[in-house]
């Protein structure tokens, strides 16, 4: 019979050597995940002495504590600005191939069994800084992922592209939404090769925008200093011929560029701009600065002030009554509805009745049942009818006497109907302008590049400048109480010119509404801070 001894022996021994080795294992595993781990780390760019590993010989992990950093793009003149690196960078860390001024902002602690489960973590970075360093860069705006992340917002599609390449590959597209930030932060992720990097260090920088002595062949009209006085009381029947100075001097290479608050810089600093140095308080600042944002989106390039709302509403309004762009010369009206009524040489004919004093005519009609809009259309009629039998009531009572009274009624009679036409969209008051511009210069210029030469005048030309703040101001007035008023359009019709450019001016900050870099401005606004992982 065994005695206790030899059961020990030949059965204890072996069951506790068999109960040691998981644990033998365990240490040996994790022994070689911990080696794999850091020599994992080495190869990429986060340094090993900085990270903070730990082997559990129990659970079979190890355990890691990666830096968290906020990140910047480095300085435009550094040589590591233009260089991207793709070389052993962990998964989820697609921000590694730029090289950024790092700011540590936490850690992330990771349980992992092999080097191939370690992740990077997101980096968090200023949005607007991202885009801008992307654009610098040379990539450009995907039009309708933005468009799709403005509306859509923390909703958007993930893989949604909203930067790529000349050649239509995808830089920075929506990460997928596991990876989205329960505090509702936008979560990115950024892909580019060296030989996609277009531009470099002698680049024009990004939210500058060049203004060259090609771009600006088109002639600039200026309002004349005189015109010829009307004596009062005579009448203005036809518009004056403009009187305009054709400008083509003074065309010198120009930069711009326009910061958050609406201050503009103008390169190189004797290119005569001193008035662009826009002081708080000047009522022409947030027109010209409105103005170059939105020549400068038409170019692609982002600038970092925003334009005002109410400047963007305004410029969507209908606030021009198409009889007043008739009596000013832009347009014969052919394209306008017919806004004369009851006029057009019948003061001649009621000049000839004499000793009879006219009525007018009375309805006898059978009162029959009308519906509301019948009844409102009925009171306008009535309201046209009597306005032009008065009229007509009094050319008659000045038979044979002052022919220029007679010339006056009618001219103020066409102003008043002309004040009470249909107004016209801002786009369709600058496409009329800009046909009569290309007349009076005869030239056939586009919209952008009569802005283009517009704005470059603008910088050299205080008096212009403050002249179109005016205009654009007193139309922004009539627009929001109650219409244009006649004092105003005496006002346009001795600054025809002014007008005509700043309908210009309005219809490129109208369309700068429409570009992708509006609605980065949005999507900026909607978050300061990204995760780009």
């Amino acid at each position: 019979m065994a005695s206790a001894a030899d059961i020990i022996t030949y059965v204890g021994v072996p069951l506790t050597v068999l109960g040691v080795l998981p644990i033998l294992y365990n240490i040996v595993k994790t022994s070689i995940a911990y080696s794999n781990v850091k020599n994992r780390l080495k190869l990429t760019k986060n340094q090993d002495e900085e990270i903070d590993i730990r082997r559990d010989y129990f659970g079979g992990d190890v355990k890691v504590k990666l830096p968290k950093f906020r990140i910047a793009p480095l300085d435009r003149e550094d040589s590591r600005y233009w260089v991207v690196s793709r070389d052993n960078m962990l998964p989820g860390g697609s921000w590694e191939i730029f090289n950024w001024n790092r700011l540590p902002s936490g850690t992330s602690n990771q349980r992992v069994r092999s080097a191939n489960q370690l992740r990077q973590p997101q980096a968090e970075v200023n949005f607007e800084e991202l885009i801008t360093y992307l654009l610098d860069l040379g990539t450009t705006a995907h039009i309708q992922g933005w468009k799709s992340l403005r509306f859509s917002r923390i909703w958007t599609p993930k893989e949604t592209c909203l930067m790529e390449t000349s050649d239509k590959k995808p830089v920075l597209k929506v990460a997928p939404l596991d990876t989205l930030d329960l505090n509702g932060r936008l979560s990115l992720e950024v892909q580019l090769l060296p030989s996609q990097i277009m531009n470099n260090k002698s680049s024009q920088a990004q939210g500058w925008i060049r203004l060259t002595p090609e771009d600006t062949r088109v002639k600039i009209l200026r309002e004349a200093e005189h015109r010829n006085a009307q004596k009062p009381g005579q009448p203005d029947l036809q518009p004056p011929p403009p009187q305009i100075q054709l400008i083509t001097d003074g065309m010198t290479d120009i930069q711009y560029t326009v910061d958050a608050k609406g201050l503009i810089s103008v390169e190189p600093p004797d290119a005569n701009a001193q008035h662009m140095r826009l002081r708080r308080g000047n009522p022409t600042a947030v027109w010209v600065s409105s103005a170059l944002t939105a020549y400068a989106a038409s170019q692609d390039v982002l600038m970092a002030y925003r334009i005002p709302e109410s400047i963007l509403d305004f410029s969507h309004s209908y606030s021009v009554p198409c009889g007043v762009l008739v009596l000013l010369g832009i347009t014969n009206g052919s394209d306008f509805p017919h806004w004369e009524k009851g006029w057009g040489g019948q003061h001649e004919a009621n000049a000839t009745t004499q000793g009879k004093k006219w009525q007018p005519p009375t309805s006898s009609a059978a009162q029959v049942p009308l519906t509301k809009g019948q009844v409102d259309k009925m009171i306008q009629e009535r309201k046209s009818r009597k306005f032009t039998y008065y009229l007509k009531y009094s050319i008659s009572q000045n038979v044979g006497g002052d022919s220029r009274r007679l010339k006056q009624d009618e001219h103020d009679a066409r102003i008043a109907q002309a004040l009470q036409s249909k107004s016209w969209e801002v786009s369709v008051v600058s496409q009329q302008c800009l046909q009569w511009l290309n007349v009076q210069t005869s030239q056939t210029c586009t919209l952008e590049e009569t802005i283009a030469a517009l704005i470059h005048r603008m910088i050299q030309d205080e008096q212009l400048t403050a002249s179109l703040g005016t205009i654009l101001n007193l139309w922004k007035s009539w627009s929001e109480n109650g219409g244009l008023r006649r004092s105003d359009y005496h006002t346009l019709q001795q600054s025809v010119e002014i007008f005509a450019y700043s309908a210009l001016l309005l219809a490129s900050i109208r369309s700068f509404d429409e570009s992708p870099m509006a609605d980065m401005q949005k999507c900026f606004d909607e978050w300061k801070d990204v995760r780009l992982g």
